[in-house]
């Protein structure tokens, strides 16, 4: 029999199931919960149909542990492309993608990456449910990363879309019978994986290191980062090699994010939090460098100047018309970029205003005046500090009751309580303490964090 851990090539017609391989019980080893029926039986099935009429025949792999048969891959070759047939695994074995990862990308040759990706990715997202929403054609799952690692390269501009503030909209119900709406930025529909303002702040990273041919990435964050699920999504779509620090202690299971990261195939290390203070440190990137020399480093929440680069880039998708930008800052390195990057002929007549999400973030108007230096600014600019809610990642009455009537209001534009929950709340109350004037056209940034597990933090 196979040893653990092991892959075998099947080249077997399902019955009768060899002698070698019957205590495999290959009926009832992957089971899909959703159909209570054999995943695996249905996938055997379908390869000898399939070898039966084509002249391609596919090739087909079983991984073991332990005579158990956690996972299988179908792939069939025809005319110059690879399709996956079929990829089914046992749910609760999440440790599994990347040993699946690492066996497509031995099997397919390399001339055939797109179609590696694309299967891929599609399995992934479709196990954790990412389609929704998106049309499911290749290009969600498989990017060229010679266009994409370029600095002229965009995607496609998201929507804007008007939502509705719910304390606004109940006082201007009442003064005019009509509700009240405020224009929002999709950022978050850029990609499934690749949203918001994350996807800026990796961009100009995974250029450099591309150029100065590093194949690895090593980045920090804590356990419920977005970031470091946008940093193993991009080096799987991009084909880096993705290390991940997380900050504490590991907590098994692990959380739907983290799950996700280990999923695109990234490798997760655990330090102390007095360790992961160190690293933040020039010291601690200075030693992570000696211990990590081929990775190519990005700081957590890609907070530098490459981020800060990327950041300027959104500007792209803000039309003229606009006299106010409000975003939530965690770090403000997206506000500082958004202040570099403004357009000449934006002028001081449009006023940026940062929503910041953590308790005492005083200290990010003095970094954020740090980073702009003696820059000239074309642009106002603001944090307000008042609408954390007791803090990074907390809620109070007050936000949870925003939030409940923000989702009933406007069902199909889902937010989280971490970031753009505090900011529509944040410009919801100040436009009912008149702060903010309503009069001149407002554009709030919807900056990701909405993944198929986030409404459970709506009721946090």
């Amino acid at each position: 029999m196979p040893a653990k851990g092991q892959w075998i090539r099947w080249n077997c017609p399902l019955n009768p199931v060899p002698a070698r391989y019957a205590d495999l019980d290959l009926e009832q080893t992957l089971i899909d919960d959703r159909k209570q029926t054999s995943r695996l039986q249905q996938s055997l099935l379908a390869i000898e149909r399939i070898n039966a009429i084509s002249d391609q025949p596919t090739e087909s792999w079983l991984y073991l542990e332990d005579q158990l048969c956690l996972a299988l891959i179908c792939l069939h070759q025809k005319a110059n492309q690879v399709d996956i047939l079929s990829l089914a695994l046992r749910p609760e074995y999440t440790n599994i993608w990347p040993i699946l990862w690492r066996r497509l990308k031995s099997t397919i040759p390399a001339a055939d990456w797109r179609y590696e990706q694309a299967g891929f990715f599609r399995s992934i997202f479709q196990e954790c449910g990412w389609i929704s929403g998106y049309k499911a054609t290749d290009s969600l799952y498989w990017l060229d990363r010679a266009q994409v690692l370029t600095p002229d390269f965009r995607f496609a501009a998201p929507a804007i879309q008007w939502v509705h503030l719910p304390g606004l909209a109940q006082q201007a119900h009442k003064a005019t019978n009509k509700s009240f709406q405020i224009d929002a930025l999709r950022l978050d529909q850029l990609h499934p994986l690749l949203t918001g303002n994350k996807w800026f702040k990796l961009r100009w990273h995974l250029i450099k290191a591309s150029a100065a041919g590093r194949q690895s990435i090593l980045t920090l964050g804590g356990a419920y980062s977005n970031h470091l699920l946008a940093t193993a999504a991009a080096g799987a779509l991009l084909g880096y090699r993705v290390t991940v620090m997380i900050r504490g202690e590991v907590v098994l299971p692990l959380n739907p994010l983290l799950q996700s990261v280990q999923r695109l195939g990234a490798d997760l290390i655990y330090c102390s939090r007095s360790d992961f203070r160190d690293y933040r440190s020039a010291n601690g990137q200075l030693e992570l460098q000696r211990r990590y020399p081929d990775h190519w480093q990005i700081p957590e929440g890609g907070a530098d100047a490459l981020g800060r680069q990327g950041a300027q880039e959104i500007w792209d998708y803000i039309p003229a018309r606009y006299q106010q930008i409000a975003s939530a800052t965690g770090t403000a390195s997206t506000l500082a970029g958004l202040i570099q990057g403004a357009p000449e002929q934006t002028g001081a007549s449009v006023q940026l205003l940062g929503i910041a999400v953590l308790k005492g973030a005083g200290f990010l108007i003095t970094d954020l005046q740090g980073w702009l230096g003696d820059q000239p600014q074309t642009i106002a600019w603001q944090i307000l500090t008042d609408y954390h809610a007791r803090g990074y990642a907390k809620t109070n009455p007050e936000l949870r009751q925003f939030l409940a009537d923000f989702q009933a209001l406007n069902p199909d534009f889902a937010i989280e309580a971490v970031y753009t929950g505090k900011l529509f709340w944040a410009l919801d109350c100040l436009a009912q303490q008149q702060k903010i004037c309503m009069q001149n056209p407002l554009l709030a940034l919807h900056t990701g964090g909405v993944y198929p597990w986030t409404p459970a933090k709506h009721v946090i």
